[in-house]
């Protein structure tokens, strides 16, 4: 079977005076302050349209909460059920609420329709999709057959068939976050309707300042198989045996894998290391603005936007030379790559950089420049132009 052919659909008629776009989350992006990197990439695409005037609507679960988005411009439109507490809800939430989703579209005429996949489509919006509307999908992350060393065989399985089955919901056009996610999906389905979209960082919040002086590496995610860090806890006891310096390696973040990674650390005889659990964003600014370097060693990533805050900040990267990750590190020019799962280099490289940070200014300088591309003006400018090219 193969996808429709994209001349064959009728494309809504540009006009830039009407541009109306019904965006579907997963999760509510009423809150002030919404968590997951997806759901704020949402919001501020979101936010991004309606000050470029766009007729911005969300469709989404109920808020749980009295903390509403302020933000009048854009209508909120919701289903009766809320939030998704677990990956079961969020199965079942792919199907629920075709009534309202009807209701919806029954006497608006939108220009585009966007599914925010995270990572599960909702399939009524692709069955029942309006002729004369752009059918688009937004995608963080691509894993195909990486997913089930993630998620489990199971779960994974599913979202492999997701991934593999994209061209066929009703031939979206695809928004990926990064270049290696459309690229991967090019060379998976052999689909070409792929656009990126960078997601942006709050620039205001980053100040750059870069300390050679400090004696601090960082990691602050998720800690979870993808991301990992039990590589760089293994490269931080070659370290803490080799160098001269008096380092710190610190972990900050919350995951499943907490536990599992304390006990490594245990077993392997690490001393100068420190888990601080999830951290507030006041707290995680100070983090990067007073770090040395900053290590992502994961397997894969959608678009790490971890990264391009720690550049922002003047410290530099250290990461696995993988997509999501090599999407914006150029290794010696923005920053620095080792090989995926490679701890012995991974040592190696802070080791080196440890031994004369001095060396790091010129990455630091140029990480910051790169930082400054993904502002959330740039994003406004590029979403702004994006969508209305799709139209």
């Amino acid at each position: 079977m193969q996808p429709l052919n994209k001349d064959s659909r009728t494309l809504a008629i540009y006009n830039p005076m009407s541009n109306k776009i019904l965006l579907r989350s997963h999760t509510s992006l009423r809150e002030d302050d919404v968590s997951g990197g997806a759901a704020r990439l949402m919001k501020n695409l979101a936010r991004a349209l309606s000050e470029t005037g766009w007729d911005v609507h969300i469709l989404s679960p109920a808020s749980l909460t009295n903390e509403y988005d302020n933000q009048s411009d854009i209508s909120y439109i919701e289903f009766d059920y809320g939030n998704p507490q677990s990956s079961l809800e969020t199965i079942i939430n792919t199907v629920r609420g075709v009534s309202t989703y009807r209701e919806t579209i029954k006497d608006e005429n939108y220009n585009i329709i966007l599914d925010d996949i995270s990572h599960f489509p909702y399939y009524p919006m692709h069955l029942s999709h309006p002729e004369e509307t752009v059918n688009a999908v937004f995608m963080h992350t691509a894993f195909f057959g990486a997913a089930r060393e993630y998620v489990g065989p199971l779960r994974g399985t599913v979202i492999e068939f997701i991934d593999r089955t994209l061209p066929y919901l009703n031939n979206p056009e695809i928004i990926c976050a990064g270049s290696g996610t459309a690229d991967r999906i090019h060379r998976k389905t052999g689909y070409s309707s792929t656009h990126i979209l960078h997601p942006c960082i709050d620039m205001d919040k980053f100040e750059y300042n870069f300390m050679p002086e400090s004696s601090t590496i960082l990691y602050l995610g998720r800690l979870g198989e993808r991301k990992n860090v039990s590589c760089l806890l293994r490269a931080w006891r070659i370290i803490e045996n080799k160098t001269e310096r008096d380092v710190s390696l610190v972990i900050a973040g919350s995951g499943p894998k907490m536990d599992e990674l304390r006990r490594l650390s245990v077993d392997l005889g690490l001393t100068n290391i420190d888990f601080l659990g999830y951290v507030e964003e006041s707290e995680k600014q100070r983090l990067f603005e007073e770090s040395l370097l900053y290590v992502l060693p994961s397997k894969m990533e959608g678009y790490v936007t971890t990264g391009i805050e720690a550049l922002a900040t003047g410290t530099p990267v250290v990461g696995s030379d993988t997509f999501g990750i090599n999407d914006y590190i150029q290794h010696g020019e923005t920053g620095y790559l080792f090989p995926v799962n490679d701890h012995e280099e991974l040592a190696r490289q802070v080791l080196d950089l440890v031994s004369n940070p001095k060396q790091m200014r010129p990455i630091a300088e140029r990480g910051r420049e790169l930082a400054l591309q993904h502002s959330y003006e740039e994003f406004k400018l590029q979403a702004d132009n994006l969508f209305s090219e799709i139209i």
